[in-house]
């Protein structure tokens, strides 16, 4: 799905999986690209719209959908959770179970580290012949 976005005095169309996070205000929906900008999307554009055509992504709260693979951690009390993205830090909702956004994050940590600790292998000498 492609979302005509705005920003500043242009608009652009961008692919909404490119988007790692989607937060609704009162009166309108904004998309976090992973290097942290903002797009505004049309009006009329909801999360549910989005959600319903992009199954992919989860619900934290009700004004915010993030992809799972930008879940870095879950911190806070009990009662009240935070979930750290790339793009900032939002409030868990309390009727979620917390528990599962910690093991995302967990299972994105290990991969993280996967992929940093991996090392190419240094190719033989070839002798010249």
């Amino acid at each position: 799905m492609k979302l005509k976005c705005y920003r500043q005095l242009n608009h652009k169309m961008i692919d909404h999986k490119r988007f790692i996070l989607f937060q609704s205000h009162r009166k309108w929906t904004v998309g976090y690209l992973p290097n942290g900008d903002e797009w505004l999307l049309p009006s009329g554009m909801t999360l549910k719209e989005i959600e319903r055509k992009t199954p992919s992504l989860m619900r934290i709260s009700r004004s915010v959908l993030v992809a799972p693979k930008q879940i870095l951690g879950v911190s806070g009390l009990s009662f009240e959770k935070n979930m750290h993205t790339p793009v900032g830090v939002y409030r868990l909702s309390r009727q979620l179970c917390a528990k599962s956004f910690e093991a995302i994050a967990k299972h994105n940590t290990q991969v993280a580290l996967l992929e940093t600790h991996t090392t190419v292998q240094p190719r033989a000498n070839q002798s010249p012949s």
